[in-house]
């Protein structure tokens, strides 16, 4: 089975065989080809994902994957990785895994924001066929009969199909995309009260470039304006991600931070791909930096554990993205691409300032 390269657990399989030592002069070359081969090449690579998750519970058999994130309770500290499954007959519902390490613990089960059921998903429960993992047995609440299987190698790679819905609003001026978080009422229900001030983000994946084709061609001549109108944590797959910002380009849409909204890391790549960038500042009684909606940083090579400034230049990994940035930004690009690597660590965070979007012309408006 092929191995991913997606960036919550492996940025860029291409990193290998680089020399980490070797002295980087010049910036990266903006020559990588990004072509439609490629391209169709990373989504039939993804394409087992969908497939890999079978649930049957209540009668309904639920065998494809819509969205998947990991969310973090951060009053306990217990990761959860949630599923959206939905079955061939338009029933949906959302499996929650609470790990440890992709140790699996304990699974739940919510119909809309809801909690319905809950069902022992440990290693005790656990049978192992070829490469899947199988539980069958009967719910805690409910006593349903529920089988659930998976293959293993596939779970941990389910998170990187993205969870940002992008939903078509009609306006004078055409349509506006906005963004939201897919999870979000159920996180919302689940752990975050109604004063919460730190949303779960959403993240990008395979699910938004598909999401994005899609409604460009369903609207092929109406002006476009991709609204970034909830916190939109990043791109859980970085090599796809910039096809998506590609698409954005090629098809002239323009891209804007709502008052609401906030872009971080890949979300970030996808902005600077509008033709005209927009942010509304949420608060103007602070200052572009104080309202944190343009945020940046530098990336990893997760397996081998080195920060993108230790790895050569002349790596594909940073040759893609002085090529997608100079695609985006002209001759600020690679500039601009440099400055992100140096903002802060692949674990921080840097809100840009004012002064910051305008030397490498992130923005054409702020507002």
């Amino acid at each position: 089975m092929p191995r991913l390269t997606l960036p919550l657990l492996l940025v860029f399989s291409s990193l290998l065989g680089c020399n980490a030592d070797q002295p980087r002069v010049e910036p990266p070359l903006a020559n990588f080809a990004f072509t439609q081969a490629k391209l169709e090449a990373l989504i039939q690579e993804r394409e087992p994902i969908f497939s890999s998750i079978q649930l049957e519970y209540q009668h309904t058999h639920y065998d494809r994957l819509e969205y998947a994130d990991i969310f973090l309770d951060t009053q306990k500290q217990v990761p959860y990785l949630l599923l959206a499954l939905s079955s061939e007959k338009g029933h949906s519902l959302t499996l929650g895994i609470k790990f440890d390490e992709w140790q699996l613990l304990d699974c739940q089960i919510f119909s809309g924001p809801h909690r319905i059921d809950s069902f022992d998903c440990s290693d005790a429960q656990r049978l192992t066929q070829d490469d899947k993992s199988i539980f069958e047995l009967r719910t805690r609440e409910k006593q349903q009969y529920l089988r659930l299987s998976f293959v293993s190698d596939w779970l941990e790679y389910a998170s990187s199909i993205g969870s940002t819905l992008f939903s078509p609003r009609e306006v004078d001026a055409g349509i506006e995309i906005l963004t939201s978080n897919y999870f979000e009422p159920l996180i919302n229900n689940q752990w975050c009260t109604a004063d919460c001030d730190n949303p779960a983000s959403s993240t990008l994946g395979i699910t938004s470039y598909q999401a994005l084709k899609r409604l460009v061609e369903h609207y092929p001549k109406r002006k476009k304006v991709l609204v970034f109108d909830n916190f939109v944590g990043g791109s859980a797959d970085d090599e796809v991600n910039m096809y998506t910002g590609l698409l954005i380009r090629e098809q002239g849409l323009d891209t804007k931070v709502s008052r609401a909204g906030r872009v971080f890391s890949g979300a970030t790549d996808l902005f600077a791909a509008g033709v005209r960038r927009t942010l509304e500042l949420q608060d103007s009684k602070f200052s572009v930096a104080g309202n944190q909606q343009i945020g940046v940083h530098s990336w990893s090579d997760g397996e081998l554990g080195r920060d993108a400034t230790e790895i050569s230049y002349s790596n594909a990994a940073h040759r893609s993205q002085a090529t997608y940035f100079s695609r985006m930004l002209g001759k600020q690009g690679i500039p601009f691409y440099l400055f992100t690597l140096t903002s802060a660590p692949s674990e921080g965070a840097h809100w840009m300032t004012q002064q910051e979007m305008a030397r490498y012309r992130l923005t054409t408006e702020i507002r």
